[in-house]
């Protein structure tokens, strides 16, 4: 009977050796279920779980989200460009919204598939990468570590209009860049991920910027400690020798 540990392994290895493939197929994947409960939500079925125009209660910010997009489209429309910005100032993924209904001409929630799938790609292929760095040959643990982004509550807020997909990814980001900056030292790439991760985070959640802030201070500060200590037990074995 061949294993779970079998398995993975060999699924881990399939993935490795054909990324493009698999990236392909889970955008693939993301705007299918995109596209199941877009056609619901415009359908009678289940009609107390969805408007009927494409959006789902579940997600009742994603509402007041489509409803102000079309706002800022309106404002697009008349080159208004400085009222854009300036309206609704703490909804950024409301500004992405606007404009992708004013670039496919489109003021439907799914055309913001074209960010979603993205952001929930990105987000699986981070944490895959992570998982990487962190257990290197513990093929079931990638496979783990990849299924909560899988999970159905997850999947589903991700194909809507909310900030959860974009804060999710810069998290998802931060991780990564962490991990590889502790990992392999520090790098452009590394940098420009962590950099990356912040806006997404700090641009849909501001308040967690001190949060985030007191982190990085304590660690550096464990850090520094744990640099000095090293510096202290290396000089007084030299003295010792």
């Amino acid at each position: 009977m061949i294993s779970i540990k079998v398995i993975s392994e060999t699924l881990a290895k399939k993935i490795e050796k054909n990324p493009i493939k698999v990236i392909a197929l889970l955008f693939l994947f993301h705007m299918f279920v995109a596209v199941i409960f877009s056609l619901v939500a415009y359908s009678s079925i289940a009609s107390n779980f969805h408007n009927g125009d494409g959006l789902w209660n579940f997600a009742r910010d994603s509402t007041l989200y489509h409803t102000e997009a079309i706002h800022l489209v309106q404002m697009i429309n008349e080159s208004a460009w400085l009222e854009w910005w300036e309206s609704y100032t703490y909804h950024y993924n409301v500004k992405l919204i606007s404009l992708i209904y004013w670039v496919t001409g489109y003021n439907l929630p799914i055309t913001f598939e074209l960010i979603n799938s993205l952001m929930w790609v990105i987000s699986v292929v981070a944490i895959y990468a992570s998982s990487r760095l962190l257990f290197q040959k513990s093929y079931l643990t990638h496979i783990l570590t990849v299924l909560f982004l899988f999970q159905p509550s997850l999947l589903m807020s991700s194909t809507q209009l909310l900030r959860d997909p974009l804060l999710m990814t810069g998290i998802c980001l931060l991780c990564y860049g962490w991990i590889d900056f502790i990992k392999n030292k520090i790098s452009w790439k590394n940098i420009l991920i962590i950099y990356s991760a912040f806006l997404l985070i700090f641009s849909m959640r501001s308040y967690l910027a001190d949060i985030v802030l007191i982190i990085l201070v304590l660690y550096f500060v464990w850090y520094l400690f744990m640099r000095k200590i090293n510096l202290i037990s290396a000089l007084q074995n030299h003295l010792n020798k």
